[in-house]
């Protein structure tokens, strides 16, 4: 059985089986906000959805009032399902672009540019995900100025916890993690602190070097972070997180760290998004 775990840190070029698929449509906790946030924004609007899967958000534009939507997907099978979906819809302002949405061109839009961005290419603090990339591309050469982007901002979280990675006395697996439903919880040591905060609407850097200062809440041994994206989808309407989309990651530091309640404690972080969870480096300051 395939664990969760690849399912939010894929290498399989982007296709995801129907199996996963079902899990993203099915979570409501997922789909409302996005849902509400879409049926907001679309009305008499241009839209351009990256990433469209079954074709779930865009069905949900043009039923809102959409003047035009068109819809990208990368993968030719779950293509083919999504323009089975749409034609199963009866929308004739449904348009389907089987491509790479780094690919994609004016052209492709009938020379339009949306006036709403979707895209759901997400992962926690996008370490594994084009989300970035993708909107940075559709935001420079696809959109008109400002577009509305759903999500609109996405802020990284950090905490320093302590994690249990011992068990049965003998068994150690000092490893990151996804804390999943079900999992044991780390232990939270810090305030919760803000690493980075990204507007959708602009053009964002793709790789970040900074460091991060905490003070603990309590005396104890720190030896993991936790990881948290937590979206304003669109104006009201927000997204923490959820088994099939952004779980909070658990990370090892390099070495444990013994503190009291007041201390500070600086950590650097190093990373590039869209890329893989082992190129994630953390670096204890002092």
């Amino acid at each position: 059985m395939t664990s969760r775990t690849e399912y939010n840190n894929p290498h399989n070029k982007g296709e995801l089986g129907l199996p996963y698929h079902y899990e993203m449509v099915s979570d409501l906790a997922r789909v409302t906000p996005f849902k509400q946030a879409i049926q907001k924004a679309s009305k008499g609007k241009v839209i351009l959805e990256s990433g469209t899967g079954t074709s779930i958000l865009s069905l949900i534009a043009a039923n809102a009032g959409a003047k035009e939507v068109f819809c990208i997907e990368l993968d030719p099978v779950i293509a083919k399902f999504a323009q089975k979906n749409i034609d199963k819809s009866g929308f004739k302002n449904i348009h389907l672009i089987q491509k790479n949405t780094l690919e994609v061109t004016a052209e492709d839009m009938n020379g339009l540019k949306a006036d709403v961005l979707i895209a759901e290419n997400l992962s926690t603090w996008e370490v594994t995900e084009p989300q970035l990339q993708v909107m940075n591309h559709m935001v420079e050469n696809l959109s008109i100025k400002n577009p509305i982007c759903i999500p609109s901002i996405i802020e990284n979280k950090i905490e320093l916890c302590q994690t249990q990675y011992i068990f049965e006395d003998v068994i150690e697996l000092r490893t990151s993690f996804f804390e999943f439903t079900g999992i044991t919880k780390p232990k939270i040591i810090s305030e919760i602190k803000t690493y980075s905060t990204i507007n959708m609407n602009q053009v964002n850097q793709t790789s970040f070097k900074e460091t991060v200062t905490f003070t603990a809440k309590e005396s104890g041994c720190v030896n993991s972070i936790r990881l948290t994206s937590p979206l304003c989808v669109y104006d009201e309407f927000t997204f923490n997180s959820s088994d099939s989309l952004m779980p909070p990651v658990i990370l090892p530091l390099p070495e444990d760290i013994e503190v009291q309640q007041g201390q500070k404690v600086t950590i650097a972080i190093e990373y590039t998004t869209n890329s893989d969870w082992d190129n994630f480096k953390v670096e204890i300051i002092n």
